[in-house]
């Protein structure tokens, strides 16, 4: 397995303040065929099993895996709190790139601001994910972008990626 993180603020010289929107950059080579990571994003029942980061687990999901089409999916913690996100798929282009955007929302999919889902207000309304896939023999390179990420939450957004792709790759271990 194969980790690297970029930021803006570490690819400019620009310092950006404590609550600029940032986009996390996340590289990872999956030990998993292009098909079956494909799959994980674009399957409901795959995607229920791991995401979310390692004390969370997602207990529903729905997909539209369609441009145009919506998502919308929780996170529930050990602790027992649970987060809702809803989203729009942008773009799809087969076994390559997903393009979604990404909102709070509630348990009924509304579509909620930071706060009204008991975030700080540094969070943009919308954020955005773009997934970029190729092959490697056997392996899949994975680029994750999401923007609209604040500084100030960029290291535990890192973290909740990178742990949710080790449980997609637990996942992808196991028979499908």
């Amino acid at each position: 397995m194969c980790r690297r993180y970029l930021t803006k603020s570490n690819m400019t010289s620009l310092k950006p303040s404590n609550f600029a929107p940032q986009e996390v950059v996340i590289v990872r080579l999956i030990d998993a065929p292009l098909i079956d990571v494909w799959q994980a994003w674009a399957d409901a029942s795959i995607l229920r099993k791991w995401w979310g980061s390692k004390h969370c687990f997602c207990t529903y999901v729905t997909i539209h895996f369609t441009p145009g089409g919506k998502y919308f999916a929780n996170r529930r913690s050990t602790e027992g709190t649970t987060w809702w996100s809803t989203g729009e798929y942008k773009e799809i282009v087969s076994r390559r790139k997903i393009v979604m955007s990404d909102r709070f929302a509630d348990r009924h999919g509304n579509v909620l601001t930071a706060r009204q889902a008991g975030w700080d207000a540094s969070w943009e309304h919308q954020r955005l994910i773009t997934l970029e896939f190729s092959e490697h023999s056997e392996q899949t390179f994975l680029k994750l972008r999401h923007s609209g990420i604040p500084a100030n939450k960029h290291q535990a957004c890192i973290q909740c990626w990178e742990e949710a792709l080790d449980k997609l790759e637990t996942v992808l271990r196991s028979p499908l």
